[in-house]
């Protein structure tokens, strides 16, 4: 019912209070759309920030496919241990937009390599808090609180760098943007499947690759091509 009244109220603000900001109005054509998609896909750095951006989703993927099976089924925990502990998680997302706000005037590269770099080591201590014997409900919910506040932090900051690209295509970048980045939150589903969920080690070790894979693209595709462009 909250969703349902909360959906109402934008359509109520929509329709009665907010205003088009485009100026300039087209007319919907099948063969106008098309090349809208064909300018954004044929940038290249576009592409590759999508591609970064939809690997964040992967930290999520994880906790919502894994984390209930291992607390509810291998922990013993209720479904409510599991409930609070999925919205403190959504709470860590939040947090981290609301500290990339707070600090937006710090460097775009600092807070992307402080965040990557400190999930890579939240990652490397996890898997060996599982490997020392430690299995309890904290050994999931910290390092996946940590994981996914960090990832939330540089979240808005790629999806910002990749719609100021097309400034003249707002709604197709939009659009194509998060297409891509739901299609990679359906690969990561795809690949937690077939994770083992009778223990945490299948998730740390989920966690430390991502996390790496993370810290290579960064450093081997993303930041060398922006020092090529300020070159």
């Amino acid at each position: 019912y909250f969703i349902l009244i909360y959906i109402l109220l934008l359509l109520f603000l929509i329709i009665f209070y907010y205003q088009e900001t485009i100026l300039e109005k087209r007319t919907f054509s099948i063969n106008h759309l098309w090349q809208n998609y064909k300018t954004i896909l044929s940038n290249k750095y576009f592409v590759l920030l999508a591609f970064f951006i939809g690997n964040i989703w992967g930290y999520i993927v994880f906790f919502n496919l894994i984390g209930p099976f291992l607390i509810q089924n291998v922990m013993h925990k209720s479904p409510i241990i599991y409930g609070n502990l999925a919205l403190v998680i959504g709470l860590a997302w939040f947090l981290g937009n609301i500290m990339n706000r707070i600090l937006f005037d710090m460097n775009r590269v600092s807070k992307t390599k402080f965040s990557l770099w400190l999930s890579a080591l939240t990652s490397i201590i996890m898997i060996i808090f599982v490997y020392a014997g430690f299995f309890n409900v904290s050994v999931i919910a910290l390092p996946c609180f940590i994981l996914i506040l960090l990832n939330g932090f540089i979240f808005p900051i790629y999806v910002a760098e990749c719609l100021t690209m097309f400034p003249a295509l707002p709604a197709s970048a939009n659009a194509c943007l998060f297409s891509m980045i739901w299609i990679f939150y359906s690969i990561f589903t795809i690949i937690a499947t077939f994770l083992k969920t009778n223990s945490i080690i299948p998730m740390s070790i989920a966690y430390i690759s991502l996390s790496l894979f993370m810290v290579f693209l960064y450093y081997s595709l993303i930041l060398k091509h922006e020092k090529e462009s300020t070159n």
